[in-house]
């Protein structure tokens, strides 16, 4: 389990910008003049300004776009890429703005291009970057100048003493840089959408209200809608369903706190009757970066400052439970929530999220055990990711109050928090009404 969680946190390749620039002019004809680097877990995520018109001839996105680089492992699965890009066309064809795909010169919604590995051992070889005439030079010089060999075209092998003996042609005044191994890595451009991630702003009621309401329509779009691409795939261990394989990554998590009760309870209560609770394809993972919001209109019926605009990032979109998809979303609400309590944030979530989609008692039931367990599985992978790798602290952005989240959510009395849940809600439907 732990070479699979490094497998999707590390492979990524290694970017300059200018080998960005070059795919950009290459493959979309656009001149690229400004790059800045995004957060992301797994994969590369840019935000690129270009010049106004490409060497396409077409007008450029004013706001820029989103270069996106997917890790190793994920890129070799391409059916679940198609299925995310008609998701996504679905999504935004039901009203909801979400990024858009841009294709290639060729037409194709992706590339598969050949990147070096970030972090990837040398291979041996040498690449040469500037090559002058050849020299003929003794054994004895060949010894000292550690045996580099020209075999093919510009690239040069080491060889050792031994094999310099039968060995006279070198290059000189060339400059040589090592080989990393390399890749195939799939990039995708998006168009880039403004807004503010909502972990940016003031978190109210009413915005956490929106957010369920934001959720419900995406499931409530997708509603009928499959592909085979989301079955039968190598486990991501992002989704919900797959919240037991934390266990085996404990070692690194110094309080362990509730997190095995929580998964016992998870195992038991959910993961044992999956089947029996209806399911679908949903965005699976409206955590507080892939929640867009803008300026709200006068007549905001919640009298917010902002309002929910759009959903990022259909990288861990799967066909499970619609009690995942509104969980996922009350959990980042309550770890956002610290001027409200977080049973009043994911209550109103949930009031939100009912307004486009039904639940069941027994569904509705479950969802603090789903909330808890989204929390547990953030706050390890998270503590994981960052042992792997210690520049990218992002991964920890759930940890400050994470913790007392889960410990605070995980003591309440189950049906008293239900109640709470729905006297949330029918406050909601009167407040909404006398408007």
């Amino acid at each position: 389990m732990a070479n699979y969680v490094k497998l999707s946190t590390s492979e990524k390749p290694s970017l300059t910008v200018s080998s960005i620039g070059d795919i950009l002019a290459r493959h979309y004809g656009l001149r690229m003049v400004n790059c800045q680097k995004l957060n992301g877990y797994e994969d590369y995520n840019f935000r690129i300004k270009v010049e106004s018109t490409g060497n396409n001839g077409k007008e450029a996105c004013c706001h820029g776009y989103t270069f996106k680089v997917l890790n190793k492992r994920n890129s070799k699965n391409t059916k679940y890429i198609e299925a995310q890009h008609e998701m996504m066309s679905l999504v935004y064809g039901s009203g909801i703005l979400t990024p858009r795909v841009v294709p290639t010169l060729s037409g194709h919604l992706y590339l598969t291009v050949n990147l070096p590995v970030e972090g990837s051992e040398e291979t041996g070889q040498f690449q040469c970057d500037t090559v002058s005439h050849p020299l003929y030079l003794g054994v004895a010089s060949l010894q000292a100048a550690a045996g580099v060999l020209l075999i093919v075209g510009s690239n040069i092998h080491a060889v050792t003493k031994r094999q310099t003996r039968r060995v006279s042609l070198l290059f000189v005044g060339v400059t040589l840089r090592p080989v990393h191994a390399y890749s195939p890595y799939i990039v995708r451009l998006f168009e880039y959408v403004p807004g503010t991630i909502i972990q940016s702003v003031p978190l109210t009621p009413g915005l956490c209200y929106k957010v369920g309401v934001m959720a419900g329509r995406v499931d409530t779009a997708l509603k009928g809608f499959d592909h085979p691409g989301f079955h039968g795939n190598e486990v991501q261990i992002w989704h919900l369903s797959n919240v037991p394989l934390i266990l085996n990554l404990l070692h690194v998590v110094d309080d362990k706190g509730d997190i095995s009760d929580v998964i016992k309870a998870f195992e038991s209560r959910v993961l044992e009757h999956l089947d029996e609770f209806p399911q679908g394809i949903t965005h699976g993972d409206f955590n507080d970066g892939n929640i867009l919001v803008t300026q709200a209109t006068d007549d905001d019926r919640w009298k917010d400052v902002h309002d929910v605009s759009a959903i990022l990032d259909y990288g861990d979109s799967a066909y499970q439970p619609y009690i995942f998809e509104v969980a996922i979303a009350m959990t980042y609400m309550s770890v956002l929530s610290d001027s409200i309590p977080p049973q009043t944030a994911s209550g109103y979530v949930l009031a939100g999220y009912l307004t486009q989609n039904d639940l069941s008692d027994r569904e509705i039931d479950v969802l603090k055990i789903c909330v808890c367990a989204r929390i547990a599985q953030s706050l390890v992978i998270g503590v994981y990711t960052y042992h792997v790798d210690p520049s990218n602290d992002y991964t920890l952005t759930t940890a400050k109050e994470g913790w007392p989240r889960l410990r605070q959510l995980w003591k309440m009395d189950t049906e008293e928090l239900v109640s709470e849940w729905r006297n949330i809600a029918s406050s909601c439907k009167e407040k909404l009404a006398a408007v």
